[in-house]
């Protein structure tokens, strides 16, 4: 098992169960105490836990993330970049799903901005407030639990919905992105929802900053080979670029 599987394991188990100790880990993920320390060190160092004696928690900083209201700063002028590049694969008449990022939030500022007339389904509510006097042919928020650090919709309420259409293309966020294994997600919920999202998409767009190459999380929720186009900024290094652009169609927005 490599590092990356192993943090990744640590953190669905500590996800599920709230805490765990040491003993456990080593048990569990076949390693030895010193492994397992150094594993959850560096977890720690990222924010993803809070280590006590003998064991790990669930950090406080909501299952792994940070705040929306603090994300939407982060990486603001390469987050612009890329919804410029997304705005110009979405056509006039189409229906879109933007999912509940960032990165989507500035995707839909644009859209209000551009003039062009699409149909919106989006479980984000700082999008559905962006969006209210939108002239277009609509916007749709999926109902479902609150989650109100992610000012979105989760739940069996929004994917029952996603089942029932079938739209033009969806822009979905990332949390982390492994370059050999896909999407994740800090949580189940979202995870399960962009799945659902996936399922109801034409054409699948994976918007992100590039950070998201050096983080992990614990939820996969896009394979790569369901990508049809993955859009990032260009801080993204060659080694990943030239990696990424052997599986799918990679966007390097541009100034």
């Amino acid at each position: 098992m490599t590092k990356l599987e192993r943090h990744e394991k640590i953190l669905k188990l500590i996800a599920s169960n709230s805490s765990i100790s040491v003993n456990e880990l080593c048990k569990i993920v076949n390693t030895s105490h010193a492994t397992i320390r150094r594993d959850l060190a560096e977890l720690e160092s990222e924010g993803l836990l809070e280590r006590f004696h003998g064991g790990a928690v669930l950090s406080n900083k909501k299952r792994f993330e940070v705040s929306f209201n603090r994300r939407i700063n982060q990486h603001n002028v390469e987050k612009l970049k890329i919804a410029a590049a997304a705005l110009e694969r979405i056509e006039d008449g189409e229906t879109i799903i933007l999912d509940a990022g960032t990165t989507t939030l500035q995707i839909a500022k644009l859209l209000v901005k551009s003039g062009k007339h699409v149909q919106i389904i989006t479980n984000s509510i700082a999008i559905a407030q962006e969006t209210a006097d939108y002239i277009g042919p609509g916007v749709t928020l999926l109902g479902g639990n609150l989650d109100w650090h992610n000012m979105s919709t989760v739940g069996l309420v929004a994917i029952e919905y996603l089942r029932t259409v079938m739209v033009d293309k969806a822009f979905i966020g990332a949390n982390s992105v492994d370059i050999e294994r896909g999407v994740f997600a800090v949580d189940e919920s979202s995870a399960f929802l962009n799945r659902a999202m996936v399922d109801s998409s034409r054409q699948v767009f994976v918007v992100c900053d590039s950070s998201k190459f050096h983080r992990i999380a614990p939820f996969k929720s896009v394979d790569l080979d369901e990508i049809d186009c993955m859009i990032t900024d260009g801080l993204i290094d060659s080694e990943t670029a030239g990696k990424l652009s052997g599986r799918l169609n990679l966007v390097i927005a541009k100034d």
